[in-house]
């Protein structure tokens, strides 16, 4: 892998980026969302002139260093409890838009796929570099349990998807590893690390009515929300009383709603739907004394990083496909569960709530591990990357 330094100087004449992703903050709110806003705040700065290519999100434009063009009308991004096609299919004729515009590099964003396939075409065409920031790799196995019988196809997909860019930027160590067994070579990867915003986490107050178990990420299955609702129902009568707070929206949100009625804990779980300002989640995390991460898969885990970061420690199901395990010092700033049931989820909870850890103890010891997870660190690599491709 092509190691990456951050600039020493910054350029005279500002590089021309175009970013192209189809969802965006604050419209939008995730991880891959939550890394692009850190980055864009940081891009003008470093020398960059960017120009992000999307959906229609607003009615005016926003005004700022960051310009946001439209290049296909906003549409729903899941239909059903997956991610639509239509939506892929007209955000990726949208880009053939770019073939007019100026620009010395474009960055894009490798969900959802479809869109590479022309930006390659106009990357091709304007003698230009396409630069692809890549998140998580799914995989034919995990494609084909999503999909059923078209997992085959999508899994094919995805390969030729990691091909098409100049050069791809994983997230993880982890991932850049499984991108070098798909092929690319390793002179066209570049890890730039997801990270979380020191400054602005060691600002925040905690919220004092915030509850005692928090869950913070979209309502989609393979998020396993409900793993957490079933261990709420599972807390031995001493901590009968704990409340367990949901951030997010999407489309499981009836489903779990139904199941906290169901097991009879609904006044117990509190369902905040999407929040406006990020700083509205962390104070909810920063005030709760536990987040649950149920995840099945993830490609990195923010949300896990920034919980640590404020002090709060997780506890996180060790699946292989979750890649936040890696952000856990079990037992120390957390809890790696083994097993992706209520009852092992109910029992570390259990262990947590009655211990009463010190919010300094838990950053300082993920800091201690995670030193390089810092956004000014990160985008100074990315904004480096992106400088020298002209």
């Amino acid at each position: 892998m092509a190691p990456e330094s951050p600039p020493q100087m910054i350029r005279t004449r500002k590089q021309r980026v175009a970013v192209v992703i189809d969802t965006v903050a604050p419209w939008s709110v995730g991880g891959r969302e939550s890394r692009y806003e850190a980055l864009l705040d940081r891009f003008p700065a470093l020398g960059l002139d960017v120009t992000v290519y999307t959906m229609r999100w607003w009615r005016v434009p926003p005004s700022g260093p960051v310009r946001y063009r439209a290049i296909a009308p906003r549409m729903k991004l899941y239909k059903g409890q997956r991610r639509s096609i239509l939506q892929s299919v007209v955000f990726a004729i949208g880009t053939l838009q770019l073939f007019f515009r100026r620009f010395d590099v474009i960055e894009a964003d490798h969900m959802p796929y479809l869109h590479l396939f022309p930006l390659r075409l106009v990357a091709w065409v304007r003698r230009v570099d396409l630069v692809v920031d890549w998140h998580e790799y799914w995989g034919q196995d995990y494609w084909k349990r999503y999909l059923g019988r078209a997992g085959g196809v999508a899994a094919a997909l995805e390969r030729m998807s990691a091909q098409m860019a100049d050069t791809v930027v994983p997230v993880t160590k982890e991932l850049a590893t499984t991108l070098l067994e798909l092929g690319i070579s390793p002179d066209r990867i570049v890890v730039v690390p997801n990270a979380v915003d020191r400054r602005r986490l060691e600002a925040v107050v905690p919220r004092a009515d915030a509850p005692e178990l928090l869950v913070v990420g979209r309502l989609l299955p393979h998020k396993r929300t409900e793993l957490a609702i079933r261990a709420m129902a599972e807390l031995d009568p001493t901590h009968r009383s704990v409340r367990l707070g949901i951030v997010g929206e999407g489309p499981e949100r009836e489903r779990l709603e139904a199941l906290a009625s169901g097991l009879g804990i609904q006044q117990r779980v509190v369902f905040y739907g999407a929040l406006a300002r990020q700083e509205d989640v962390w104070e909810l995390m920063k005030g709760a004394r536990v987040l649950v991460f149920p995840s099945e898969r993830e490609g990195f885990g923010l949300v896990a990083a920034e919980s640590q970061a404020l002090g709060t420690p997780v506890v996180c199901i060790d699946g292989p496909d979750n890649k936040a395990r890696h952000l856990i010092v079990d037992g120390s700033t957390g809890t790696l569960v083994p097993t992706a049931s209520p009852t092992a989820l109910a029992e570390a909870l259990t262990i947590w709530l009655g211990d009463p850890h010190e919010r300094e103890f838990v950053a300082r010891e993920f800091w201690d591990v995670h030193d390089d997870l810092d956004w000014d660190a990160s985008a100074a690599r990315y904004a480096h990357l992106l400088s020298r491709r002209s």
